[in-house]
C-alpha cells in the first residue's frame, strides 16, 4: 500500500515539474569575450509575454523579436509554438546566471553564460578608438553655485558611434540641464587628428556634501583585429565618474536674506513715469539678471507700495539664456498700478543679496525708490478743489518759492478783486435778508444746496455717460468723493472687483461688472441719499412755519 502511494506521488511531482517547465531557453553561446553579445532564444506554447526583468541586472536587452505559430483545433485556432528571441550583451565579465523566466504559466530553465574578460593590449586599442573626456569649472562649487561640465567624446577613423548620445546625467540632489547643442568637430590629439562631439551641462547643487555625477556611455562599432574574431563590434564607451564637494553657504552672508550665487547681478526698470491722474492706470516693471544663476533661483521681490496706490501683480516671468559656459537667469515682476488718491507718493525701493563667485564676498544691488506726482482729474474736480491741491502742492520749499513770486506779481489784481468780492458779499447779504423777510427762507436754501451740489452733478453725469468700465470706475469713484462719508464704502466691494478685472493679472471672467452695472449702482445709491436728504430738510420745515405764525 505505501508503495503503491509513494509511485502516485512521483508520478504527480513529474507530471508538475514537466508542466512548469515546459517553456525552454537556449543560448547561442555558452562563452563570449566581453563587450560581445550573445543569443538567448525562449521557446513557449503560451500566448503571453514573457516577464524579462530578471534579466536587468546583468544584461543589457539589444534587440528583440517574436514569432508565434497557430493551428486549428475541432474549430479553435491555438498556439502551437510562440518563440521570443533576444539579443542580450554582458554588463560584467566572469560566469552570469541567466535566471528562470516566467513566461505564462510556465517557467524555462536557469542557464549560464561564460564572459572572459578582454586582455590590456585589446583595452588599449579600444581605448585608442574611442575614449571619454570629462571636465568640470569647479570640484568644489558653493550650494546653489554653477558648474560647467564638459564632456568630449572622441573616436578615429573608422569607429561609427550609433544609437544616440546620452542625455544630461541624472544627479541626485542637484538641477543639471544642458547648454546650447552638441558640437562636432576634429581636434589634434597626441598627433592624431581625431573626431570630437562636445556635450555641455550646467550644474546647481541643491545641498552641500559629496555629489557624484554618474558615467555616461555610447555605442562605438569598431574593428580589432585582435579582437571579436576579425568582424567590427559594438562597444561600449563609458565616461569616468566625477565626485564634487559642495560648500554650504559661508557664514558672512546674512542668514535673513535668501542664498543667491552669482557672477553679477543687476536690476533695471522701464517705469519713467513722474506723474499721473487719480484712476489712470500704471505699469511698474522690475527685472532682475543674474550672470551664473537659473531664474529659479532668485526670490520673489515682496514689493510694498503705498496705500493710496492699488496694485495688481502679475505672474512672474522666469527666463534662462545659455550658451557656451554662460548662463543668465532673468526674473520679471510686473505689477498693474491704480492711484485713486491725488498727492506725492513714494514707489518702494528694491534690494537683492547675493553673494559673488568671483570676488568671494557679499554684496547688495539696489533700485533707488522713486517719487510719482499722482494729479486729480481736472475734468472731474471743482476749481475749489483744484486749488486747494494746487495749495498742498506748494508746501515744498522749491513750491514755495515759484508761488511767493508769482503771488508778489498778482497782488495789486487781489487787491482790487478782494474789494468787488466783498461790495458783492454785501449786496447778496442785503438781499437774503429780505427775501427772508418776505417768507423765502426755504427757497434760498434750496438754491444754495442746488449750487453745492454742482460738483457732485457734473460727476455724476459724466458716470451716467461713460461708455467703457475704466471711464465708469474713475467717474463713479470721482463721484463718491462728494457723497457724505456714510455713502462712501457702501460699493466698495463692487468697485474693487471692477478694479480687479481691469488691472489684475488674472481677471475675473464670469462675475465682472460691466459699465451699466456700475450706473445701475450709482442710480440707485443716488436716489437713497437725495430721498434721505429731502427727509431731512423736511423734518426742520415745520418748526420754521410755525415760528412764522407765532411771529404773525
Amino acid at each position: 500500500m505505501r508503495r503503491r502511494l509513494f509511485a502516485v506521488v512521483c508520478i504527480a511531482l513529474v507530471l508538475t515539474s514537466a508542466h512548469s517547465w515546459a517553456a525552454t531557453a537556449h543560448l547561442g553561446a555558452t562563452e563570449v569575450l566581453e563587450y560581445e553579445s550573445v543569443e538567448l532564444v525562449l521557446r513557449s506554447s503560451q500566448d503571453t509575454t514573457p516577464d524579462l526583468s530578471g534579466l536587468d541586472e546583468d544584461f543589457e536587452i539589444l534587440n528583440r523579436s517574436n514569432q508565434i505559430s497557430r493551428q486549428r483545433v475541432n474549430g479553435v485556432i491555438q498556439v502551437f509554438d510562440h518563440i521570443v528571441t533576444l539579443q542580450l550583451r554582458p554588463k560584467r565579465a566572469g560566469v552570469i546566471p541567466v535566471p528562470a523566466i516566467p513566461f505564462g504559466d510556465e517557467r524555462t530553465q536557469a542557464l549560464e553564460l561564460l564572459v572572459r574578460p578582454i586582455n590590456e593590449t585589446v583595452q588599449k586599442e579600444i581605448d585608442q578608438m574611442a575614449f571619454y573626456e570629462v571636465k568640470a569649472s569647479n570640484l568644489q562649487p558653493l550650494q546653489g553655485e554653477a558648474v560647467f561640465i564638459t564632456r568630449s567624446l572622441y573616436y578615429a577613423p573608422g569607429a561609427q558611434i550609433y544609437g544616440g548620445l546620452p542625455g544630461s546625467p541624472e544627479v541626485a540632489g542637484a538641477t543639471v540641464q544642458p547648454v546650447g547643442e552638441p558640437v562636432s568637430g576634429n581636434r589634434r590629439v597626441n598627433s592624431r587628428i581625431l573626431g570630437v562631439i562636445e556635450s555641455e551641462y550646467v550644474l546647481f547643487a541643491d545641498q552641500s556634501g559629496s555629489l557624484s555625477i554618474p558615467a555616461a556611455e555610447v555605442m562605438v562599432r569598431m574593428q580589432i583585429p585582435s579582437f571579436g574574431r576579425g568582424r567590427p563590434t559594438g562597444i561600449p564607451v563609458r565616461s569616468p565618474e566625477i565626485t564634487l564637494e559642495v560648500r554650504p553657504p559661508p557664514n558672512a552672508y546674512p542668514a535673513n536674506k535668501p542664498w543667491l550665487a552669482a557672477r553679477d547681478l543687476s536690476i533695471t526698470s522701464g517705469f519713467d513715469t513722474t506723474s499721473a491722474t487719480i484712476g489712470e492706470p500704471l505699469t511698474f516693471e522690475v527685472r532682475i539678471i543674474a550672470d551664473a544663476a537659473l531664474a529659479s533661483q532668485i526670490a520673489p521681490l515682496n514689493l510694498v507700495f503705498p496705500s493710496s496706490i492699488k496694485n495688481y501683480a502679475e505672474s512672474p516671468r522666469l527666463e534662462d539664456q545659455s550658451q557656451s559656459g554662460i548662463i543668465r537667469g532673468q526674473r520679471l515682476e510686473r505689477y498693474s498700478l491704480v492711484p485713486t488718491q491725488a498727492g506725492i507718493f513714494t514707489l518702494p525701493e528694491v534690494r537683492v543679496t547675493w553673494w559673488d563667485t568671483s570676488e568671494e564676498r557679499v554684496r547688495e544691488s539696489k533700485l533707488a525708490a522713486r517719487e510719482i506726482e499722482i494729479l486729480p482729474d481736472p475734468e472731474l474736480v471743482s476749481g475749489s478743489d483744484m486749488a486747494q491741491f494746487r495749495t498742498i502742492e506748494a508746501d515744498s520749499p522749491e513750491r514755495a518759492q515759484v508761488g511767493s513770486a508769482l503771488g508778489t506779481e498778482r497782488d495789486s489784481l487781489f487787491d482790487w478783486l478782494d474789494l468787488v468780492l466783498f461790495l458783492l458779499c454785501l449786496a447778496l447779504g442785503v438781499g437774503w435778508i429780505r427775501s427772508s423777510r418776505q417768507g423765502q427762507v426755504w427757497v434760498s436754501r434750496m438754491h444754495g444746496k442746488r449750487s453745492t451740489r454742482s460738483a457732485e452733478e457734473t460727476a455724476f453725469d459724466r458716470l451716467m455717460h461713460g461708455e467703457d468700465l475704466a471711464a465708469a470706475l474713475v467717474a463713479f469713484r470721482d463721484w463718491q468723493a462728494h457723497l457724505p462719508l456714510e455713502h462712501k464704502t457702501e460699493h466698495e466691494t463692487l468697485l474693487k472687483s471692477a478694479e480687479a478685472s481691469l488691472y489684475a493679472a488674472h481677471a475675473p471672467t464670469t462675475d465682472a461688472p460691466s459699465a451699466s452695472t456700475l450706473r445701475e449702482a450709482a442710480r440707485e445709491a443716488r436716489k437713497r441719499w437725495l430721498e434721505e436728504s429731502n427727509r431731512r430738510h423736511s423734518r426742520t420745515l415745520p418748526g420754521l412755519y410755525r415760528h412764522s405764525r407765532q411771529a404773525g
